[in-house]
């Protein structure tokens, strides 16, 4: 656990071109995530995509991806509990986007050389493959957390996907790229 703590504030060290490591105690990942270079840069993708949302009545779920590259995508069993978890899930999302900039000169250097609004967009046919796949591998843990509820994972050379249902009832999709 603590060589990725490590790992993740050496990342957003190097993104951010900052020491994000807290003083308080240098092995907080929380202490870690609330730095202000982090937040700042963070927040720039948080302010651009909080309200995407809006407006769309049946959005369930989002996926992600950095500079083009699928990362993960989330679904849920209704739009409340989605909507719920929107601004969580949107501040882990910008956070591991910062991270996974090498350095905020190459990502200043990035945006300056595109045209206003453009970034690399993830193609619609690779996401539904990776949707698709990750969803018809074969189960290869299955676990009945509670009486009520089973946890099954699926994984494939290139993602995990872990399903949760309330019996049948779907509560929670997680796709992971690996």
């Amino acid at each position: 656990v603590w060589n990725e703590v490590e790992r993740s504030q050496d990342k957003l060290s190097a993104a951010t071109n900052s020491n994000t490591a807290s003083s308080v105690s240098m092995s907080s990942l929380p202490l870690t995530l609330e730095n202000s270079r982090v937040r700042a840069d963070s927040g720039e993708y948080i302010k651009a995509l909080s309200n995407i949302v809006e407006g769309k009545p049946d959005v369930i779920g989002f996926l992600f991806a950095i500079n083009g590259e699928i990362n993960s995508a989330d679904t849920y069993g209704s739009k409340a509990l989605f909507l719920k978890l929107w601004p969580k899930l949107l501040k882990a999302a910008a956070i591991e986007a910062v991270a996974e900039t090498s350095d905020a000169d190459t990502r200043a250097e990035q945006a300056e050389t595109r045209p206003v609004g453009s970034v690399p967009q993830a193609a619609l046919p690779d996401i539904e493959t990776f949707l698709e796949t990750s969803e018809n591998a074969p189960v290869t843990n299955e676990r009945q957390v509670t009486a009520r509820i089973k946890m099954l994972t699926r994984e494939t050379k290139n993602s995990v996907f872990l399903e949760s249902l309330d019996h049948t009832t779907l509560l929670h999709r997680s796709y992971i790229a690996k």
